[in-house]
Order: structure tokens, then C-alpha cells, then sequence
């Protein structure tokens, strides 16, 4: 992981003469401590869209950014800690409207969106509102259709996706 560097972005585009070239070459900006967003498709411009994007994508658009998760901790939070976590956690993040049912884990959520999800790391398992947490490994894809979800990472190590939100129109697909 380039986390502590940064990581490197390399935007192409054209000359004059309609050749391919390198734009932008340097380091991707943190829209917060756990978002580092890469491009969005809602971004026409020759400037760099790092922060200040809106968490989720504009209507008929997607944003691809980097999420790092810090591990769970150990035991996860109940009751009254629990619901402080995730109030905190939303709030800070500017997301309260897709905390719908927290009863699983303290950070579940539902985006109005669909996603594409790599892992990046061992240690995540996905937690949804039936079933077992399902554990990912590296390169394993999850296309998250606007369903409620949480990411549980396991260890003392930080989990890290990689994740293409895809706008909805209706907040489901």
C-alpha cells in the first residue's frame, strides 16, 4: 500500500495534435481520514477533483477512491457505545442519511448507490443484514447493489478497498 507516500495518480489526455499524454502525475489528496478519492467521471475539467467531492456520485456519474477501514475494535462496541460509534462515525463523515440499521455492526450503512468493490488486503469480511460476516481475500469483487452492508476488518492491521460508486437514480438498482 502507497498510503503513508500517498498514491501516485497518472491522469492522460491529449495535445494539441490529438496525441496521447501525461497530464497530471502526482499524489492523490484524502477527502478525510478514511477516503482518498482518485477521479470522478462528474469531473470535466484540466484541474484535479481530490477534495471536496460529495461522498456519493452525482446523478449518472461514479467515483473511484481508495477506503481504508481501521480494524474492528475488540469486543465491537454494544448498546449505547455502539450507537455513539456510528452517530460519530456518519457525522464526521457527512453520511448520516445511509446509517439505517447499525444492529449487526456499528458502521453499517446503505448508499444509494451500486459499487464495485476490490479488497486490497486479507483481513475484511463483509457483514450484511443476514448471514455470516463473508471474509474477502485480496482481489475478491463485491458489487454492493444499495443494500445495507458493513466492512469488519479483523486484526491490528488497517483493511483496504478499492471502490467505483456508481450514481442510482432511485437509490436502488
Amino acid at each position: 500500500m502507497s498510503g503513508a507516500q500517498g498514491y501516485r495518480r497518472i491522469i492522460t489526455g491529449h495535445d494539441a495534435q490529438g496525441r496521447s499524454i501525461v497530464q497530471h502525475d502526482g499524489i492523490a489528496e484524502g477527502c478525510n481520514p478514511v477516503d482518498v478519492n482518485l477521479w470522478t467521471t462528474a469531473h470535466r475539467g484540466t484541474g484535479l477533483p481530490d477534495v471536496g467531492l460529495p461522498f456519493y456520485p452525482p446523478a449518472g456519474t461514479a467515483t473511484v477512491r481508495f477506503v481504508h477501514l481501521p480494524p474492528d475494535p475488540d469486543p465491537l462496541p454494544q448498546g449505547e457505545a455502539a450507537e455513539a460509534m456510528s452517530r460519530g462515525f456518519f457525522a464526521a463523515a457527512g453520511i448520516e442519511d445511509c446509517r439505517v440499521d447499525t444492529s449487526r455492526h456499528p458502521l453499517a450503512h446503505r448508499t444509494p448507490t451500486t459499487d464495485v468493490i476490490v479488497a486490497l488486503s486479507d483481513n475484511i469480511s463483509l457483514v450484511l443484514d443476514e448471514g455470516a460476516p463473508v471474509p474477502l481475500r485480496r482481489y475478491d469483487v463485491v458489487v454492493q447493489r444499495a443494500t445495507n452492508h458493513a466492512w469488519s476488518v479483523r486484526g491490528p492491521e488497517a483493511g483496504h478497498l478499492l471502490s467505483i460508486m456508481f450514481s442510482n437514480d432511485e437509490g436502488t438498482d
